[in-house]
């Protein structure tokens, strides 16, 4: 009775060992790949009966699901890049279309004053004061300074975008640059209110007088558009830390908390900016500007009570600037 339990115990012991658990092995592995566990080891598979048989079939169906899955992680990670790129294009498409809408707006309502200005002195020629032809001349010449401008940011943004801008840094007298831009305003809007406070500031500067001018005149510019007529624009300057720092303030409508972290995005306008003309040009046009002057421009805002746009440009700039200028002057 002994032996016959003795012998039916090995007998058990060694179908479990050389059966049952090499059958389970493949269960337990093909249970742990159903759960995505594609680093499972399978053993076994050196095995040359039946039981390699299934283990070498396991290995065959890990690979086969690990490739599988490799396969929908770039599925989904190429539907993810498509998706992206359908929304930039919309966003592209979007802002085009905006960009078209203001432009035509913007080049329509200083045509309009020129060609009503002309007609009227045509018909009125003989009998207009010369107080009166002046006073018309000066607004035909404020419209035509007005379309000027469009065309130079339009212009200026695209040739910046493209690399093709001609940046010709020299010394300049800062002073004189921001008071040339503050009385250009004056000339082309009547009864703006542009004030100047300019303190300590230094003789000269290194940079590119042309395109400084422009950038400072388009922050005056949308100072004065998005103001009530009349209302002050104030455009400071001092030195301070080896930097020149201009602000130019206004009591405007003031800029959306949503809308400020893309202000300087090219054909991006506020949301309170509507049936106001624009391009969406101008800002993103002086933010180049400044980075090809190795500064930093930013805003600060609150809608309904005015902005501030503060441009920090270095003095002295370093070697960057002749080796810039040497790689943009290709007009």
């Amino acid at each position: 009775m002994s032996a016959a339990v003795l012998l039916l115990l090995g007998v058990i012991i060694y179908i479990t060992r050389s059966i049952l658990n090499p059958l389970l092995e493949p269960a337990h592995r093909m249970r742990a790949l159903a759960h995505h566990d594609t680093e499972v080891l399978i053993p076994s598979a050196q095995r040359a009966d039946e039981m390699g048989e299934m283990a070498r079939s396991v290995v065959v169906f890990r690979d086969n699901a690990l490739a599988l899955m490799n396969s929908q992680r770039r599925l989904i990670e190429q539907a993810a890049t498509l998706e992206e790129a359908l929304e930039n294009e919309q966003r592209l498409t979007a802002q085009q279309r905006n960009f078209v809408s203001m432009t035509s707006h913007e080049f329509r309502t200083p045509l309009t004053i020129i060609d009503g200005h002309a007609q009227r002195l045509i018909k009125l020629s003989e009998r207009l004061e010369p107080a009166e032809i002046a006073d018309r001349g000066a607004r035909i010449r404020s419209a035509v300074q007005r379309m000027t401008n469009i065309m130079d940011s339009l212009l200026g943004a695209t040739r910046l975008l493209d690399g093709q801008a001609v940046f010709h840094p020299t010394e300049l007298e800062p002073a004189a640059l921001l008071r040339d831009a503050c009385q250009t305003h004056r000339e082309a809007n009547r009864g703006v209110n542009i004030t100047e406070h300019f303190e300590d500031l230094p003789a000269t500067i290194h940079g590119d007088p042309k395109l400084l001018f422009h950038a400072f005149s388009n922050l005056i510019s949308n100072a004065i558009k998005y103001s009530a007529p009349g209302s002050p624009i104030e455009v400071d300057a001092r030195q301070e830390k080896g930097e020149l720092v201009v602000q130019v303030r206004d009591h405007g409508i003031g800029i959306p908390a949503k809308d400020r972290q893309r202000l300087f995005q090219r054909y991006f306008r506020g949301g309170n900016a509507t049936g106001i003309a624009g391009t969406g040009v101008g800002l993103h046009l002086v933010a180049m500007v400044v980075s090809l002057h190795q500064g930093e421009v930013f805003a600060e805002s609150l809608e309904g009570v005015g902005s501030t746009f503060i441009v920090r440009l270095p003095v002295r700039a370093s070697a960057l600037n002749t080796q810039l200028s040497s790689t943009r002057d290709v007009a």
